[in-house]
């Protein structure tokens, strides 16, 4: 898959979540790197996202 073909699929996922409400967890080499919920990527999705395929949004706030 190519850098702009991810950063698609990655912007497509913030949308759908952000619509339905749905939450999404993914991984890169079979690693856990972070989650979308409510169309917001997850501070560590967020970090690994600026390094490989761009953002939908801002990381969420974490308490």
């Amino acid at each position: 898959m190519h850098l702009e073909e991810v950063k698609e699929l990655v912007g497509e996922v913030c949308r759908l979540s952000d619509e339905f409400g749905a939450s999404f967890q993914f991984e890169y080499t079979g690693e856990f790197v972070g989650t979308v919920e409510s169309g917001r990527m997850d501070s560590g999705l967020e970090g690994h996202a600026n390094r490989r395929a761009g953002t939908c949004h801002q990381p969420r706030e974490t308490s």
